[in-house]
């Protein structure tokens, strides 16, 4: 027997222990916790064990990287238990979905397409995505409402654009930020509802996300690493000027200022 054939079975083997330890979990003589636990209740958890994982992928600590995929595969693995026993899809069909999902949408790997690039890649299995919602309904159908609002925009906007319902480019998708720019200023400018000035700010925020992501950047990490700097700058102007004698509140806004901008030439930003 190969080397690779005995690390498969050892595989098959571990995942098999895996799927019966959280089938004696949610048993008769399992943890009452588990047992108690459905879609609805555990939801927000998969969520949580996501946004973990993305943490440590961040802080490249793969000890705990090995830790909280773990955690997320058990949601997978207890959603899978949840439905079974509702009868309505076991954890082998989630595998040969995903299994059937993956070629399909690799014919460049599994059938006679060609691609030559990371890119060219991507671009087929968003056309391949395209295909199938036109067969089940409308392009904008399983939208996941649950994600951020940031992300959420992303995600919509690429549903669009597979289809050609887009803008030309990131300039042309930057004039439309300055007219949402614009609206936005008459709005603050004036006693509106608060529910038109949120219109507004929202509409503002879309337009932005278009720009970032026909730039080829992704919003939510462009946010995430801007709001990681200012956290940086802000920790390295506190000590600064508790290194001076005082605190922040003994100080004024035009000095804090100040040190901000030598801080920020101090990096040449």
């Amino acid at each position: 027997m190969s080397q690779k054939s005995k690390e498969d079975r050892q595989l098959a083997k571990q995942f098999e222990r895996l799927v019966k330890v959280t089938e004696i979990l949610r048993g008769p003589t399992g943890c009452p916790w588990d047992r108690a636990q459905t879609h609805q209740t555990i939801k927000i958890k998969t969520i949580e064990e996501a946004y973990e994982v993305a943490q440590v992928i961040e802080e490249k600590n793969d000890s705990r990287l090995v830790d909280e995929l773990g955690d997320l595969l058990l949601q997978v693995l207890f959603h899978s238990h949840i439905a079974a026993e509702r009868g309505a899809f076991s954890l082998s069909d989630v595998l040969e979905h995903l299994r059937r999902k993956l070629i399909r949408r690799h014919p460049h790997v599994f059938g006679s397409d060609k691609v030559q690039t990371a890119e060219q890649a991507l671009s087929r299995w968003e056309k391949s995505k395209a295909e199938e919602k036109r067969d089940q309904g409308s392009v904008m159908d399983g939208i996941a409402w649950a994600m951020p609002s940031l992300l959420l925009a992303y995600q919509v906007q690429k549903k669009a654009s597979a289809v050609g319902f887009d803008w030309g480019d990131s300039l042309a998708a930057l004039d439309k930020v300055k007219e949402e720019l614009s609206e936005t200023e008459q709005a603050l400018a004036t006693p509106l509802e608060k529910e038109q000035v949120e219109g507004e700010i929202g509409d503002l925020l879309f337009a932005v996300v278009n720009v970032a992501r026909l730039a080829g950047v992704n919003p939510e990490a462009a946010l995430r690493q801007a709001v990681r700097k200012f956290v940086t700058r802000f920790q390295e102007m506190e000590r600064t000027i508790t290194e001076s004698g005082r605190s922040l509140s003994q100080v004024s806004l035009k000095e804090m200022d100040q040190v901000w901008d030598q801080l920020k030439g101090a990096h040449n930003e």
